[in-house]
């Protein structure tokens, strides 16, 4: 029967790859003999060497266990002998039996059959991945630990974000903020250089969440500077020459947005079109001049008022270490708890079918940029992994076409993006030699042949694409601090999915070539498209037409979707 072939096989691997080796001597005899008979190739793992059932080979060998190919030994005290062996005088008796006739035709007792399938074979034996574990999750903190067990180094990375509604209610607040993590920043100027010499670095930042932090580094290290930072962090005391040195270096950052590359430009008004609530340079650089040092000092206790820390602690450290570090922190900042929930995301723009916004905005700079955004889904991972495959297909094409041969620009890019469950195809052009409604024409043109280019695709080229997706999410971590925020984010980004590569691999795996037309049918059929058009005009070229409005307007039917 088939079921012990395979049980056989199953249970060999298992064996090959988890039973102890043979050592010395031994083991360099069995090699050696096996390789005589057998090849160098499998020489180690002849007794493990599976390929496939072979009943005629089977048939082959029960032939020859017949009764008048055997030899038959009974060791008995009753039995009748009547030789004695020569050196050591033991009695025995020896006989060949001619006639096997009532023993070639036996029948065979019911009692006596194959063995049946063994319940015992396992029929999962993968590894149990390795991810952190919950522990704590109160009004005050939410954390994640999880111990190192491939680095073997004492190390670790520490991420703590500390919650907090107020921090992007308004642009005020919002400059101010970003404001106290700049002060807090230069305080810790002084610390920057001898942590790094010792193998420490840190990282603070805001979000519109909250504040972030992380510290990677020696573990005994890394929790001596927690130490030093969270007492940094609590401090309201900021002279007035650094305050308005610090204030000022911000004020210029902010002056030079204007002036950026155009892409990077197109990438802010992409969010304030798309996101509910969002906040452009220019909007809060005017708050941040007037702000003074006890604005600053207010807002800094205002903030510490209610918050809650989602944090993670990976590598060489014990969960009671970190879970301590944390509180510790908690204590010196002072805050009361608060529910994680109350701190909103934002909401990410849903367009109504067949509808779109079109944006011009002029720049001071003299080049132009298209941002050409298509939403083509929402929610579903299955729709994301054909927006993969699609983008990783259109990426060399669209390169080609607008880079190499219309020559329309050095910075010429197309991909997919996922925000808030809105899955959205971006095509981005940035041009000093043309203007962007013309870079807005062409990349249609384009668009509307990707019909017919993906019909030139052979079936293998499909599946080179698919693989090579897959490859990337099989890649390992190669630090302490990159598995530790890859674990970061399917904590708290995907609510502890930690199995979240596996399903995208299983979701790349089970794509159709059908998925990925749906996608095109949505990008260039007029009634389904959803479409985000943003041109931003550079100083020598003339304005779009007056479908392009310099303010945005959403269509009737738009809202706002946070995925839950």
């Amino acid at each position: 029967p088939k079921h012990i072939w395979q049980e056989m096989k199953i249970l060999s691997e298992l064996r090959q790859k988890y039973s102890p080796r043979g050592e010395g001597a031994s083991a360099a005899i069995q090699i050696a003999t096996h390789a005589n008979l057998y090849g160098l190739e499998i020489a180690e793992k002849v007794e493990y060497y599976f390929t496939r059932p072979n009943e005629k080979a089977y048939r082959k060998l029960l032939s020859l266990l017949r009764p008048d190919r055997a030899i038959v030994t009974l060791i008995a005290p009753s039995v009748k002998t009547n030789k004695r062996e020569k050196w050591y005088g033991t009695e025995y008796s020896y006989q060949e039996v001619k006639e096997w006739k009532d023993l070639l035709h036996p029948s065979v007792p019911s009692s006596i059959h194959l063995p049946l399938p063994n319940p015992f074979i396992p029929k999962d034996t993968s590894l149990v991945a390795e991810q952190p574990v919950l522990i704590e999750k109160s009004a005050y903190a939410t954390l994640w630990y999880g111990q190192d067990t491939v680095f073997r180094r004492p190390k670790v990375a520490i991420y703590l974000h500390i919650l907090s509604p107020l921090v992007y209610q308004t642009a005020r607040n919002w400059a101010a903020f970003q404001l106290y993590v700049a002060l807090v920043k230069e305080k810790l100027n002084e610390y920057t250089y001898p942590a790094l010499m010792a193998d420490l670095s840190f990282e603070l930042s805001p979000t519109e969440r909250g504040l972030f932090l992380s510290i990677q580094g020696y573990s005994y290290s890394a929790f001596e500077l927690l130490k030093i930072i969270e007492k940094k962090l609590r401090s309201t005391d900021f002279p007035s020459s650094l305050f308005h040195r610090t204030k000022e270096s911000l004020l210029r950052s902010l002056q030079n947005f204007a002036y950026q590359k155009a892409y990077l430009i197109s990438r802010e008004w992409s969010r304030k079109i798309n996101l509910n609530r969002y906040y452009l340079p220019n909007e809060w650089e005017k708050e941040l001049r007037t702000l003074t040092p006890s604005d600053i000092s207010f807002f800094v206790e205002s903030f510490y008022e209610k918050a809650h820390i989602q944090g993670l602690g990976y590598g060489n450290l014990k969960a009671s270490s970190f879970r301590k570090a944390v509180y510790s922190l908690i204590r010196t900042l002072g805050f009361a708890p608060l529910s994680p929930e109350k701190v909103k995301e934002a909401k990410a723009l849903w367009l109504p079918a067949g509808q779109g916004v079109y944006f011009y905005h002029r720049l001071p700079t003299s080049n132009s940029c298209l941002r050409l955004e298509y939403q083509v889904g929402y929610g579903d991972l299955k729709t994301l992994a054909a927006s993969w495959m699609l983008a990783r297909a259109l990426r060399n094409a669209f390169y080609t076409e607008m880079r190499t041969r219309q020559m329309l620009g050095y910075i010429v890019f197309s991909g997919t993006y996922s925000r808030q469950g809105v899955v959205t195809m971006v095509f981005l052009i940035q041009s000093g030699t043309h203007p962007a409604e013309e870079l807005y024409k062409r990349a249609e043109k384009f668009i509307q042949q990707i019909p017919k280019l993906l019909q030139s695709f052979p079936p293998r080229l499909w599946e080179m694409i698919r693989e090579s997706l897959i490859e990337e999410r099989k890649k390992k971590a190669k630090s302490i601090s990159e598995k530790a925020a890859r674990f970061y984010h399917f904590a708290f980004a995907k609510k502890g999915n930690f199995r979240l590569l596996e399903e995208e691999i299983e979701a790349i795996q089970k794509v159709q070539r059908k998925d990925i037309l749906q996608l095109v049918e949505r990008m260039t059929n007029p009634k389904l498209q959803r479409k985000v058009v943003i041109l931003l005009g550079g100083s020598r070229h003339p304005a779009p037409s007056k479908l392009f409005s310099p303010k945005i307007r959403r269509p009737k039917g738009s809202r706002f979707v946070l995925k839950k």
